[in-house]
């Protein structure tokens, strides 16, 4: 080989290396640019899903995911418009995706444990959660699906427990205050629930549900007038609040003997909500303490109609019917409460006493008697069949 072909193989080499290098370049430089554009085309897909413009998000980040098919927050976004959607599988895989490109993240833990338990595997959400949890002590929202799931689980006491242990840590949020007041509402614990709401309604007091809930929860802790003065102005302003809210305001009258304020609520109540039965059976008993027999009566007639199969509702009815002398109405309204519920001697007893007025003595004697057979002590019915067999009738 002379010299001049040795030169001409060092040229060739060194353009040929430098051109490899510049295709490198190139590519590389591509690669980040699309990178870039992915980073945009995501924010662009998270602004819109925040939005709760779902379908345009989905269509932004799939642009993202084909510029950029190695971003983990695409892939956890894909997961989260895949749940909003309803569609698990896809959210499945789309945070296995996230996890074969980074491991696993809080987030990921989080959303995993938000698939279990559409499962209805709450164990399985409940270790997800709690991971989340301990890699992310600081998020309020993994603590709150933590404590939660426990509640699903019927695990209260340890659900109480996790909130209050973290009570200080998240001194601004309303959501875990909300959480601790419901527990401990369905503990029966009125009064700490109450302490619970009342600091979440601080904490947000433009949210009329928090509202709502501290003063039914006030109303069970017999804080009758601080619940008047919480629910007045909540259903004034927001008149589709629910009906826990009337009827805690209502229960709060009656108990402080302002039956036609308690006659309001329920009125505009049983306006709100014709179908439901409770509120025209409070409505009945609230026009019973107004001394309003009529409308009592025409209220239990509809509570009567809207749950046939309530043992309550034609109680009262017989009873009201009892106070307006018309006792074959009582009767019909007495048989039809003993026919959907178990024996009850004070129903026997009330029956029995409508037959009785009706001149049906034999047939009301049966009905003493058979409270009394389930009751051998019961004061009243001994007393009314001591008056039906002759005796002078003492007072009931």
């Amino acid at each position: 080989m002379n010299g001049r072909t040795a030169l001409a193989i060092v040229a060739l080499m060194t353009l040929t290396g430098c051109s490899q290098w510049m295709s490198d370049s190139n590519k590389a430089a591509h690669q980040h640019w699309d990178q870039v554009r992915g980073r945009i085309k995501l924010q662009l897909a998270q602004q819109q899903f925040e939005g709760g413009q779902v379908d345009a998000a989905r269509d932004s980040l799939r642009e993202a995911l084909a510029l950029d098919p190695t971003s983990v927050d695409a892939h956890v976004l894909a997961a989260r418009i895949a749940l909003e959607t309803g569609e698990i599988p896809a959210a499945r895989r789309a945070l296995e995706s996230a996890q074969e490109l980074s491991g696993t993240s809080p987030e990921i833990d989080y959303l995993l444990g938000v698939i279990a338990q559409r499962y209805g595997d709450l164990p399985a959400a409940l270790s997800h959660y709690h991971r989340a949890v301990d890699r992310s002590p600081d998020s309020a929202i993994y603590l709150a699906a933590e404590a939660e799931t426990l509640v699903a689980m019927g695990r209260l006491e340890e659900a109480l427990e996790l909130v209050r242990s973290r009570w200080t840590d998240f001194e601004g949020n309303a959501t875990l205050r909300l959480l601790a007041g419901d527990v401990y509402a369905t503990l029966g614990r009125y009064e700490e629930a109450a302490d619970a709401y009342r600091e979440a309604a601080g904490l947000a007091p433009n949210d009329p549900q928090v509202r709502a809930q501290l003063g039914a929860a006030l109303a069970r802790a017999g804080q009758y007038p601080e619940a008047v003065a919480v629910l007045t102005p909540l259903l004034e302003q927001h008149p589709d609040s629910p009906w826990s809210a009337r009827l805690a305001l209502g229960r709060a009258h009656l108990h402080q003997g302002n039956a036609a304020a308690a006659c309001d609520v329920f009125r505009a109540a049983t306006q709100r909500e014709a179908g439901r039965a409770e509120a025209w059976r409070w409505l009945a008993r609230a026009a019973l303490q107004c001394g309003d027999r009529i409308t009592a009566r025409s209220a239990a007639e509809r509570a009567c109609s809207l749950m046939p199969d309530r043992r309550d509702e034609w109680l009262l009815l017989g009873y009201v019917c009892r106070l307006q002398h018309d006792d074959d109405r009582a009767r019909a309204a007495f048989e039809r409460a003993l026919a959907v519920g178990p024996p009850d001697p004070l129903l026997y007893c009330l029956l029995g006493e409508s037959l009785q007025r009706l001149d049906r003595l034999q047939e009301a004697v049966a009905q003493y008697r058979r409270a009394l057979d389930i009751d051998p002590g019961h004061a009243w019915a001994r007393q009314l069949l001591a008056a039906a067999a002759g005796a002078p009738r003492p007072q009931p």
